[in-house]
């Protein structure tokens, strides 16, 4: 996989509880751990980018810490977009669950697993 495909957000590249996903990031791994564990230590807010800039992109977000069930990453649209459904934002709550999105080109990421 190339280098700017996978972004990697733990206690050794990413802290902060917010990211913006932007043009590279076709899976991101999450680890909301606590710090001397490699993860962030708190829950996480992922934003998507606009849907009709990437038709037929594809996303997955994965909690590769095994710790959403503590601290949760949650999913949520860009400007007046919609994730699957028409909702405004999902949340990964399960110990390693990952969710996959392709956007429509519109306005939509529809999960697709």
């Amino acid at each position: 996989m190339a280098k700017n495909k996978l972004i990697m957000i733990n206690s050794q590249t990413n802290c902060s509880s917010e990211y913006v996903i932007k043009k590279t990031g076709d899976v991101v791994l999450c680890s909301t751990r606590p710090p001397p564990e490699g993860g962030i230590g708190k829950s996480l807010l992922l934003t998507f980018p606009i849907a009709s800039e990437n038709p037929g992109r594809s996303i997955t977000i994965k909690d590769a810490g095994g710790y959403a069930h503590i601290n949760k990453i949650t999913i949520q649209r860009a400007a007046s977009d919609f994730l699957d459904g028409g909702s405004t934002h999902i949340i990964i709550d399960k110990p390693a669950e990952y969710k996959t999105f392709v956007s429509d080109g519109d306005k939509t990421w529809h999960q697709i697993g």
